[in-house]
């Protein structure tokens, strides 16, 4: 118990320093059902919202389906095609985007390395069209069910000249509720490349629901 405390006060610490920059919340539920043996299907609608005068700056719905490739010794490996529709405010169109993703996955002795790279197509957010590659790596100690802290970072390239390259990392734990649920709390840390100038601080709840 007072390891967890501890770790809580240091989370929450963290996210309270003062700063001059953007701070977001970001709120979202994934839903999962598994389908097949190897094929599974998710459902994930979410919300964010600027803390300074807490209004929405994006709400959006993703559909996707994953399938498992391998599952052996060197790890899991998954791919995932998908969808997002995105409500923006002061914007009557929704947006669209498109992705691809690959997911690979290797417990080594107490730590879960995970690798996440997905490109991804995006209309209507702004007057150009987004086209990203990202690629998150995340590191977890696992040994516990109910404490899982993480620390993953995620590098988002434009690929075109006006798509602003991005660079994240995070700090965070999966709480395994049950079974079936996990909560997921983190605070995240958000540059753009070119002006090397921190741009967001992020604090996010996430739900994971298998049903």
């Amino acid at each position: 118990m007072n390891k967890l405390f501890l770790y809580f006060s240091f989370f929450f610490v963290i996210f309270s320093y003062s700063q001059n920059d953007e701070l977001e919340f970001w709120g979202k539920m994934n839903f999962k059902e598994k389908i097949t043996k190897n094929f599974t299907f998710s459902l994930e609608p979410g919300s964010r919202y600027n803390l300074d005068n807490f209004f929405f700056t994006k709400q959006f719905l993703d559909l996707s389906f994953s399938r498992l490739i391998y599952k052996g010794n060197i790890g899991v490996l998954t791919s995932e095609i998908g969808g997002r529709l995105t409500k923006l405010p002061n914007q009557k169109s929704l947006a669209k985007r498109q992705y691809f993703t690959l997911n690979y996955s290797k417990k080594i002795k107490q730590i879960t390395f995970s690798w996440r790279s997905r490109l991804f197509f995006e209309q209507n957010i702004t007057d150009d069209k987004k086209k990203y590659l990202r690629n998150k790596v995340t590191f977890q100690y696992s040994d516990f069910d109910f404490i899982r802290p993480f620390f993953d970072l995620e590098y988002l390239y434009g690929l075109n000249s006006k798509n602003t390259d991005k660079f994240r990392y995070s700090i965070g734990n999966s709480f395994k509720i049950s079974k079936k649920r996990t909560i997921k709390l983190f605070y995240r840390m958000q540059y753009t490349l070119e002006s090397n100038v921190t741009k967001k601080r992020i604090f996010g709840i996430y739900l994971i629901q298998k049903l």
